[in-house]
């Protein structure tokens, strides 16, 4: 695990969570670029590293539960 991030902020500051995964699909760049969109200027996501050995942004160890087919 990395250290956790030193923000220097008089509030609270806002994490989009996977992106605006509300709005767009969850790690993609449609739902950073909409986190942005609205103002947010934190994201947080997840990487794996897959069979190749390459890094990808994806919560999950399987697409089973963000893809179809």
């Amino acid at each position: 695990m990395f250290p956790p991030a030193r923000v220097s902020a008089a509030g609270p500051v806002i994490v989009a969570h996977r992106g605006s995964r509300l709005t767009a699909p969850e790690n993609s760049m449609a739902a950073f670029k909409a986190a942005y969109a609205a103002g947010l200027r934190h994201i947080e996501m997840d990487l794996q590293v897959n069979a190749a050995g390459q890094c990808v942004v994806m919560h999950d160890t399987t697409v089973a539960r963000t893809c179809a087919g």
